[in-house]
């Protein structure tokens, strides 16, 4: 059944997952998977490329001394305007209507922190078959899986990376 997300689900299947390279580089993988899953006019940069350009941000900014990249420094890459993404920070407790209302553009960069570190995914297209389950490419599978919005709800601070 063909929807409004369609042609955003079908990107699980046309452009391969991206697995991040370390324990804490995800902001990089899931970065480089949503320009190539939405092409146009931003840069085409893979997840080394990313790293390397961006490394300042996690190693000077990093959460406990990782190359994690803290919440303020991740909103400060994707508001450069390059990137054309509609940058926000959500606080815990929101449903999953606010989730499928962002992804009505395209799929939307999430980055979620608790009080031990964070993580960066991909929210491509709510599920047809699992109500409130998102697709989501994970760059610590390196692949596209099925996530209830709580997964990104309960943490403290959600950021949210939409195409502009």
């Amino acid at each position: 059944m063909a929807d409004k997300y369609e042609k955003f689900r079908k990107l699980c299947y046309s452009v391969k997952g991206i697995k991040q390279s370390t324990p804490d580089t995800c902001w990089c993988a899931a970065l480089a998977w949503w320009v190539k899953a939405l092409k146009g006019s931003r840069p085409q940069l893979d997840k080394d490329q990313i790293y390397w350009k961006y490394s300042d941000y996690a190693v000077k900014n990093g959460w406990n001394g990782s190359n994690l990249i803290a919440p303020d420094q991740y909103e400060k890459l994707l508001n450069e305007s390059k990137w054309r993404a509609n940058v926000e920070f959500k606080n815990a407790g929101f449903g999953p209507g606010f989730i499928k209302k962002k992804l009505e553009k395209g799929p939307i960069i999430l980055g979620y922190w608790g009080p031990n570190g964070g993580h960066a995914v991909v929210a491509v297209a709510p599920s047809l078959s699992h109500p409130n389950k998102f697709m989501v490419m994970d760059p610590a599978y390196g692949a596209v899986r099925l996530y209830g919005y709580g997964k990104f709800s309960s943490y403290r601070k959600t950021l949210f990376a939409s195409p502009k």
